[in-house]
């Protein structure tokens, strides 16, 4: 079993064999605060930590003391009950998914790959940092909304924007679908998204709705 409900998990470096840096596979969890934080101002440049965990995460903080040190999940996808912080360096997702109960915040950059990140917190959500937080897929899930403090740009195509509760607020910034084959899923009544919205075209899709 596995609790923790404060303080800080701090990854230095990384290990020298095979198996990942992090590893939680707790049957039985309770997570109610705390930070994983990867990386420090002692960790080497270069270093590329792997976490593998079926227990959910409360925060995790990738460090901007060394900005060349990147983290991949491996094998599962991770539950982030509350922030998401890119400090600097890369979070790989892998192709995985990450399910995300708090703020995301990219200063650094982040790879989806083929993944699904799904907002699903209870109180309100944001997408801030001074980078595009470029995702494949995004699945709302929030009736307090998610906010956009920043230009945030959808690759996917089927399921690349799906409502299940709460709008998405663009404030002054765009949210953009840059596949010309992107698709808006189960927008409706509450369910949509307020602001900008940007859509590819091209000459064989020249029709498109706007949610």
């Amino acid at each position: 079993s596995f609790t923790m409900s404060g303080g800080t998990i701090v990854l230095q470096r990384v290990n020298i064999q095979t198996f990942p840096d992090y590893i939680n596979l707790a049957a039985t969890n309770n997570v109610t605060g705390g930070t994983l934080q990867i990386g420090n101002a002692s960790t080497a440049a270069g270093q590329n930590f792997r976490i593998n965990s079926t227990a959910p995460i409360f925060n995790l903080v990738l460090d901007a003391t060394t900005q060349t040190k990147s983290a991949q999940l491996l094998t599962n996808s991770l539950v982030v009950k509350n922030n998401i912080d890119i400090q600097g360096g890369t979070l790989n997702a892998n192709n995985l998914n990450f399910t995300v109960g708090g703020n995301w915040n990219n200063n650094g950059s982040f790879t989806a790959g083929t993944g699904l990140v799904t907002f699903n917190g209870i109180a309100g959500q944001a997408i801030s940092g001074n980078n595009v937080t470029t995702f494949n897929r995004i699945t709302l899930d929030n009736l307090a909304g998610l906010t956009l403090n920043r230009n945030v740009n959808i690759s996917g195509t089927t399921n690349a924007l799906t409502f299940t509760n709460g709008k998405i607020t663009t404030g002054g910034f765009t949210l953009f679908l840059s596949n010309t084959g992107a698709a808006v899923t189960n927008a409706g009544a509450g369910k949509y998204v307020f602001g900008f919205l940007q859509k590819a075209f091209s000459n064989t899709a020249l029709s498109k709705t706007f949610e």
